[in-house]
């Protein structure tokens, strides 16, 4: 699949479209720091107009400590995933279309790169793939035809 450069199009367009999907937890954290520091703001107009308490003060405090720990959040939310490029990635890919099946390096780093975890039991492989958070459970004879074992594609895929 890999050799085909409109492949390569296509995957890299479907997997920039689902990385700028936004985290529902940093919409979230972004919500709550927008109501965070409306809350700081209401709170500095009443002090402008002379409501001090000493209460006033300690929930100038607190939102203040609200607000710096949603940033950290947010923050390390955000690092979590990395802002990509189309062209980024289809550079990536392009590197991993131009590795050789011949090279035992080669072979390691396209499975560090794409698997996750093989699990062998008598009857069946289990694979966790890096893609995604599910594993895909293989059986012995798809493994035995597989792409890198015959001349041609394996039976069926393992990403239905």
């Amino acid at each position: 699949m890999m050799i085909d450069d409109n492949v390569i199009e296509d995957i890299a367009g479907i997997v920039f479209r689902n990385a700028k999907k936004e985290n529902p937890a940093i919409q979230l954290l972004k919500q709550r720091l927008s109501e965070t520091e409306n809350a700081f703001n209401n709170l500095l107009r009443a002090i402008e107009e002379g409501i001090i308490t000493p209460t006033t003060k300690q929930r100038m405090i607190e939102l203040e400590q609200t607000r710096d720990e949603i940033k950290l959040k947010l923050i390390k939310e955000e690092m979590k995933k990395p802002t990509i490029t189309k062209e980024g990635l289809v550079l990536w890919l392009r590197h991993i279309q131009n590795m050789s099946l011949e090279t035992k390096e080669h072979k390691q780093r396209l499975i560090d790169i794409f698997v996750n975890a093989v699990y062998l039991y008598d009857d069946k492989l289990v694979i966790t793939f890096n893609y995604k958070e599910a594993s895909k459970t293989v059986t012995l004879k798809e493994v035995n035809c597989s792409i890198i074992e015959c001349s041609g594609a394996p039976k069926s895929t393992f990403f239905d």
